[in-house]
């Protein structure tokens, strides 16, 4: 087989923006459904009657409804304001951002885009009418794949965090493993 027909591996192809996106929508299912486990272990009642209450809140609901819980948690142990707490609630208002950001990307109207080299990227626009004013107030993000690494990235470690608190509870709820 001379040089030119030889086969060669593939190369790793580069993560698209619209792949980069679909990334962030299932990691964000995975960090929501992680808030909705930690509801039902800190609860301590009936998984299903803690998931019919689970379903019908909003994200942020849960949200903060988990820290509540955490809250509770920590009073009723005789450890108000504990660092687990204060570090439980900084993660909570994280993944509060994180669905803001989520919402952002759902709710957008979005249009494929080339920058001015010729990549192709994602565009996103967004209106709102503001309240007072009743004016409209688009918003527009030009995303090539390398805009969503960050989003990406903090979507990553709160997700991490939310398995050591998982673990954690475990070991209050089970004893240490």
């Amino acid at each position: 087989m001379t040089e030119q027909h030889q086969l060669s591996a593939p190369q790793p192809m580069s993560p698209t923006a619209l792949h980069q996106l679909g990334q962030f929508i299932v990691l964000f299912q995975h960090a929501e459904a992680a808030v909705n486990d930690l509801i039902v272990m800190m609860s301590g009642v009936d998984e299903d009657v803690v998931d019919i209450l689970i379903n019908n809140l909003g994200y942020a609901e849960r949200v903060r409804t988990a820290a509540a819980l955490m809250t509770r948690l920590e009073r009723l142990a005789g450890r108000p304001e504990s660092e687990w707490q204060k570090s439980f609630d900084a993660l909570c208002e994280r993944l509060i951002k994180l669905g803001s950001r989520r919402n952002h990307f759902v709710h957008s109207r979005w249009f494929h885009w080339r920058n001015v080299e010729g990549n192709l990227g994602l565009l996103r626009r967004n209106a709102r009418i503001q309240r007072r004013t009743g004016l409209v107030d688009e918003n527009e993000e030009e995303l090539q794949p390398e805009a969503f690494e960050a989003d990406l990235e903090n979507l990553t470690a709160v997700l991490r965090e939310l398995e050591v608190f998982r673990q954690q509870m475990l070991d209050v709820k089970y004893g240490p493993s």
